[in-house]
């Protein structure tokens, strides 16, 4: 699989931010369209309560499918309170994205999950080759 990033001209420098403005994959592999993960356990509890850094952490689903985080090409993030998340999101973040070839990615506030006490959720696209 081969990414390229794509930042238009013009356009502000977003891979120092953690982000591609869009991704082009050429690639012969599998598409895998993860739903919104928030942190939550086997019985619906949620992980790192009152902790963004902890509950940004908590996805397990790529794994299942064969895939990781090297593999996401794109990435929306929801949360609760972007101004005061935005950082501690960042920095989990970057812990697992590529920072040469970061995920064209989004991120939005909003008012309310499915799940009390959940203040994140994250939905990607991996590619595998």
């Amino acid at each position: 699989m081969q990414k390229t990033v794509i930042n238009p001209a013009g356009g502000f420098a977003s891979v120092p931010l953690g982000f591609s403005q869009a991704i082009k994959v050429s690639a012969d592999g599998s598409l895998i369209f993860v739903a919104g993960q928030g942190p939550l356990d086997d019985q619906l509890r949620v992980i790192g309560a009152g902790d963004i850094e902890a509950q940004a952490r908590a996805a397990r689903v790529l794994a299942a499918a064969g895939s990781s985080f090297k593999d996401v090409v794109r990435m929306v993030i929801y949360c609760s309170d972007i101004d005061r998340q935005r950082a501690a999101i960042r920095k989990v973040r970057s812990e697992f994205v590529d920072p040469d070839h970061p995920p064209a990615s989004t991120m939005v506030e909003v008012a309310k999950f499915a799940e009390p006490g959940m203040m994140i959720e994250i939905e990607v696209t991996a590619v595998t080759a």
